[in-house]
């Protein structure tokens, strides 16, 4: 039988306060760890900060090497940021208000972090006595977001060029109908009006060797009239395009206007 005024060791030490708040402290900092998120705390009438091991790991310090202070808190920040950093905290104080920071800190090595800070301001009789906060590592995220970003402008981009050739290709079409109104009216509709002349003339000879003349005339107006409803048929979209396709249309275009102009292709 087991005397109750006697304990087990194990029970009694598995229970003093002691062992119970180191083991707290323990998951605490591995949880930090773990979550990237480290914590501390700044009293404004000492000047004096404590970091948790993941808050010095986030400013690129090894746990225990350095005495934090504001100082090399300074030190880590990246100097395009401490001017909004500084105005940032300038207001907290002044008004009493809670911290949110998102900046840039840059370990020995050079590299970049972004790290998010957030604090609470406790005031006491004399006013503002003491920040204490969380930091938290958010590299990933950012980077993420500033790839978010540059696609976004990337679509943008890309959506201002297609309305860009989009404009571009009516202009081109408005200014092919132009081309085509002006070629019915000026060509095709001067030969219509030659052909008409003609047929009047013809039906209004006295013999038949003025009749042949005319109806000789009428022919090559109509062969004229063939010639440039083919040409225009052919500028719109030649049948050659379907039979061998780009490349050869290409040339055969190039030499038929090199030819219409005069040049040497």
């Amino acid at each position: 039988m087991i005397d109750e005024d006697v304990a087990p060791v194990s029970v009694v030490q598995r229970h003093e306060p002691g062992h119970f708040l180191s083991d707290m402290l323990a998951q605490l900092k591995e949880t930090q760890r773990v979550a990237h998120v480290g914590s501390w705390e700044h009293r404004l009438l000492s000047a004096q900060q404590d970091w948790s091991d993941e808050a010095c790991r986030l400013l690129g310090y090894e746990p225990g090497s350095v005495q934090p202070s504001f100082r090399r808190f300074l030190h880590r920040l990246y100097p395009d940021d401490r001017a909004g950093v500084f105005a940032t905290m300038r207001n907290a104080v002044r008004h009493g208000l809670s911290l949110m920071l998102v900046f840039r800190v840059r370990w020995p090595e050079g590299e970049m972090h972004y790290v998010r800070v957030q604090g609470q301001l406790d005031s006491g009789d004399m006013g503002p006595v003491r920040w204490a906060g969380t930091i938290q590592d958010i590299t990933h995220s950012k980077r993420a977001e500033q790839e978010r970003d540059l696609m976004f402008e990337q679509v943008c981009a890309g959506r201002e060029r297609m309305q860009a050739l989009s404009q571009r290709l009516l202009q081109v079409h408005e200014a092919a109908c132009r081309e085509i109104a002006r070629d019915l009216h000026d060509e095709i509709g001067q030969e219509l009006t030659a052909l008409r002349m003609s047929l009047e003339a013809m039906g209004q000879a006295q013999d038949s060797g003025a009749a042949a003349k005319s109806l000789t005339d009428s022919l090559a107006v109509v062969d004229q009239m063939l010639r440039h409803v083919r040409d225009l048929a052919l500028d719109l979209r030649p049948s050659m395009l379907d039979d061998l396709g780009l490349v050869a249309t290409l040339k055969w275009y190039v030499a038929r206007q090199g030819e219409r102009c005069g040049w040497r292709v």
